[in-house]
C-alpha cells in the first residue's frame, strides 16, 4: 500500500469524512461510515491510530483492504473534523444487572472519540426495556400478581370468543404497545426489570378498561366456578378453553355443563379422584354421567370404598369437605 504525507490527512478532509478510520486492533481499522478495513502485511501505515483511507479494494478474506490512506491519529482526526462531530445517546441494555444503560458518546458516524456513562432518557430506556423483556420472556405481569395475570387473560380470552370493545392482548405488539403506553403513568423511571415488576398491573388494565368494562367481563367470565356446596375454584382461562379442576364428587346433582361468556362457552372440567388424581376430562358433564360414568364408577369403588359412588350422580347432593367428603353417605 502507499502513503502520503500527514499534511494530506487535512487537504483530503473535506471530501472524505466518511473515510476517516481509527485503528481496533493489529492492521484492522474501523472507518466512519460503519466499513472494516485491513491494512496489506507490508504496508508502511502499521501503528498509526487514525487514517484516512483514499482506496479501498475488496479481497477474499473478511475485509476490504486498505490501498492508499492518509496516517493521522485519533487526536488529529478529532480536529480535522471537529465541526461534524456530534454527541449521542447510547441507550442498551445490561444483562447481567437486567437493567438499562445509557452512555453519551462523541462519534463521526461509526467512530467512537469519547464516551462517558449518563442516566438514560426515561423514554428512550423504555422500548429498549420492554423489547429486552419480550425477548427474555419475562412474564408481564409477574408471577406474584396474580390477579392482575387473570384479569390480562379473562380479558384476553373474551376477545378470542368475539366479545366487543376489548383491547387483543392475545397479539404481542398490540400489549408491548399497551405497556409503553401506560407504565409511564405508573413509574415515569423504568429503567430495569425490577422496575417493570414492581408496576400495579391489576390497577392500570382495570383503569385502562373502565370500571363497567370490568364488572361485565368478570360477570361473563367469572374468576371461578362455586359448586352447589359453596365450593369456588379457579378458571384458568390461558388455554384454548377456560378450565376448572376439582373432584368430581363434587359435581354431583349437577345435569347441566357449566359455561362462561355471551358464547355460552363449556367449561372443560378436569375431574379429579378424592386424591385428587385426574381421573376424566369433561365439556359435557350430562353425556359423562349417562355414558363413561359406569366405568369410572367401577374403578372408582374398588379405589376409594369408603366414598359414595351412586348410579346416578347426577340425582345425588354434592359432596364436600364439610359434609364429610370421605365417608359414604348413610
Amino acid at each position: 500500500s502507499s502513503s502520503a504525507t500527514p499534511d494530506l490527512a487535512e487537504l483530503a478532509a473535506p471530501g472524505f469524512a466518511d473515510r476517516a478510520a481509527v485503528r481496533i486492533s493489529g492492521g484492522r481499522y474501523r472507518l466512519a461510515n460503519g466499513t472494516e478495513a485491513q491494512l496489506p502485511e507490508d504496508s508502511a501505515l502499521y501503528g498509526f491510530e487514525g487514517l484516512i483511507v483514499l482506496n479501498l479494494s475488496t479481497s477474499s478474506g473478511a475485509f476490504p483492504i486498505i490501498r492508499c490512506a492518509a496516517p493521522s491519529s485519533r487526536e488529529k482526526l478529532r480536529e480535522i473534523f471537529s465541526d461534524q462531530l456530534v454527541w449521542r445517546k447510547n441507550t442498551g441494555f445490561n444483562p447481567e444487572k437486567k437493567q438499562i444503560f445509557c452512555r453519551r458518546e462523541l462519534r463521526l458516524g461509526s467512530i467512537t472519540f469519547e464516551s462517558a456513562n449518563t442516566t438514560p432518557d426515561a423514554e428512550d430506556a423504555l422500548p429498549v426495556l420492554l423489547s429486552e423483556a419480550a425477548k427474555r420472556q419475562l412474564q408481564l405481569p409477574p408471577e406474584n400478581q396474580k390477579s392482575a395475570i387473570l384479569l390480562k387473560a379473562k380479558t384476553a380470552y373474551a376477545v378470542s370468543c368475539g366479545e366487543p370493545d376489548l383491547p387483543d392482548w392475545n397479539d404481542p405488539v398490540v400489549w408491548q404497545a399497551f405497556l409503553a403506553e401506560n407504565i409511564p403513568l405508573y413509574h415515569p423511571e423504568c429503567r430495569s426489570f425490577a422496575d417493570l415488576e414492581k408496576i400495579p398491573y391489576f390497577e392500570l388494565i382495570s383503569n385502562v378498561l373502565g370500571i363497567n368494562q370490568v364488572r361485565e367481563l368478570n360477570r361473563l367470565y367469572p374468576d371461578n366456578f362455586t359448586t352447589s356446596g359453596g365450593r369456588k375454584h379457579p378458571i384458568d382461562y390461558h388455554g384454548e378453553q377456560p378450565t376448572v379442576s376439582l373432584r368430581l364428587q363434587e359435581l354431583y346433582g349437577v345435569d347441566v355443563h357449566p359455561t362462561v361468556g355471551s358464547r355460552r362457552i363449556p367449561l372443560r372440567l378436569e375431574l379429579l379422584s378424592p386424591a385428587l388424581r385426574p381421573v376424566q376430562i369433561s365439556c359435557d358433564l350430562p353425556g359423562f354421567w349417562r355414558s363413561s360414568w359406569e366405568a369410572v364408577r367401577k374403578e372408582m369403588r374398588g379405589r376409594y370404598p369408603k366414598h359414595n359412588w351412586p348410579e346416578h350422580p347426577e340425582d345425588e347432593p354434592a359432596q364436600t369437605p364439610k359434609t364429610k367428603f370421605n365417608q359414604k353417605n348413610t
